[in-house]
């Protein structure tokens, strides 16, 4: 990394702590070529999942080949859609909360409602509690190389707002049951051959 990222890291990262929360929500900043900013949890989910790579405990996506990056973006995107879909069939219902998965721009949103999981375009409102992650750090979960509390205790998964504590809690358990069912043993072996 050189010096001038450095800085224009610390400059961006200083606009957004300078703008509300409710107004950073609606903020997309290109960085690096297509890494947008949803969100201002992005930025420290980043931060980590960067330093991660470095040590090589998560693959870099953005260090692969094109076609294969963009399979398993394709992977991943069906996955937390369907993820969605299972807490609703499960009536795994929790927090009020969406979940942001950074490169594929995947919003979910997940209450206590009859449909627990609905994943959605936009961003989440203001002031709602946020779940973000890395499209990689999901890959490296559902293929089994990297575990849902490693990850969270690493930063790779960081909740913020009123429900942050409850929104975590249910996210892994919600995860780990998906990855237990049919589908998701099938999204997760079709994402392993993809990424292998």
């Amino acid at each position: 990394m050189t010096r001038g990222v450095s800085m224009a890291g610390v400059a961006v990262a200083a606009a957004l702590a300078a703008v509300s929360p409710a107004a950073a929500c609606f903020m997309e900043i290109g960085l690096n070529g297509g890494l947008y900013v949803s969100h201002p949890a992005t930025i420290p989910v980043i931060v980590n999942t960067r330093a991660a790579v470095d040590e090589g405990r998560v693959r870099d996506l953005r260090g692969l080949p094109e076609r294969e990056r963009e399979r398993i973006l394709e992977a991943v995107y069906a996955a937390g859609q369907t993820l969605a879909l299972h807490a609703t069939r499960m009536q795994m219902a929790g927090p009020r909360y969406s979940t942001l998965f950074i490169q594929s721009r995947l919003w979910t949103e997940y209450d206590n409602g009859p449909l627990a999981g609905r994943f959605h375009a936009g961003p989440a409102d203001p002031g709602e509690t946020v779940l973000v992650i890395d499209d990689g750090v999901v890959s490296e979960i559902m293929t089994g190389r990297l575990g849902v509390a490693q990850a969270t205790d690493a930063g790779l998964i960081l909740a913020r707002g009123p429900e942050a504590h409850a929104a975590a809690e249910h996210f892994a358990h919600l995860l780990r049951s998906y990855l237990d069912s049919d589908h998701g043993k099938l999204a997760a072996a079709k994402l392993a051959v993809i990424a292998r």
